[in-house]
C-alpha cells in the first residue's frame, strides 16, 4: 500500500480541478458518490454506517457521504468534531 502525504493529495486535487475544469465542491462531491457506490457493491449498506467528520474538507467529504446516504434512505451516524471548518466543511456540513 501506497501512503501519500497531505500535500500530494492536495496538488492532486488541485491538478483535478483545473484539468477538469471543475470546483473542489464537484470534486467533494465525486468523491462522495464513489464512496457509496463502494459500499453498495461491498453490500455494506446493511452494516451500522459511522462517519467520523473532522474541520477540513475530509470531513466535508464525510457530510457529503452522510448526505447521499440519508437521502437513498440508509440510516447513518454522523460524528462531528467540533472547530474552525472549511469552507466546503461548512457547505456540506449545512446540506446534510
Amino acid at each position: 500500500m501506497k501512503i501519500f502525504s497531505a500535500e500530494q493529495i492536495r496538488r492532486w486535487d488541485q491538478a483535478t480541478i483545473s484539468e477538469q475544469h471543475i470546483s473542489a465542491y464537484e470534486l467533494m462531491e465525486r468523491a462522495a458518490f464513489t464512496c457509496v457506490n463502494w459500499l453498495v457493491e461491498n453490500d455494506l449498506l446493511n452494516k451500522n454506517i459511522h462517519i467520523f467528520c473532522g474541520t477540513g474538507n475530509n470531513g466535508g467529504d464525510g457530510f457529503a457521504i452522510a448526505r447521499i446516504l440519508f437521502n437513498a434512505g440508509v440510516n447513518a451516524q454522523v460524528y462531528a468534531i467540533e472547530g474552525k471548518s472549511s469552507e466546503l466543511n461548512l457547505q456540506n456540513r449545512k446540506l446534510a
